[in-house]
């Protein structure tokens, strides 16, 4: 364990810009991301989920972030964000017995949400 409130924030700022900014290009893009994630949207249902998921949970990932990183010595904030980005590499290990593993970028996302939410854990308040 490392106890650092300067670790902390970075830690949980860096989590909510990344949030934002995949929520952003989403919202901007919805085509695009969704073909990147393997997904046709075709109706106002898929797009209502497309959006439901990765612009509005992920830009309230963004939210808890940065209201994390601003009350710091609140750590459940901190980890309750944690949980959530840990739950994504989760669902992939729930599926890959049925349908493989992630490939290309999403394998890569799936390293990232591991190593993210253990750092999140691992980096605790109170230099």
């Amino acid at each position: 364990m490392i106890d650092s409130d300067l670790a902390r924030q970075v830690l949980l700022g860096l989590t909510a810009l990344v949030f934002a900014a995949l929520a952003l290009r989403t919202w901007w893009v919805p085509d695009t991301v969704a073909r990147e994630l393997g997904y046709g949207v075709s109706d106002a249902n898929g797009y209502s989920e497309l959006h439901a998921i990765y612009v509005g949970l992920w830009l309230m990932h963004a939210a808890l972030g940065l209201w994390a990183a601003l009350h710091v010595d609140q750590a459940v904030l901190g980890d309750i964000l944690a949980l959530l980005l840990l739950g994504q590499p989760l669902g992939r290990l729930i599926a890959a017995p049925r349908f493989g593993l992630p490939r290309g970028p999403l394998l890569a996302f799936f390293a990232l949400e591991v190593i993210g939410g253990l750092a999140l854990l691992a980096v605790r308040p109170g230099d």
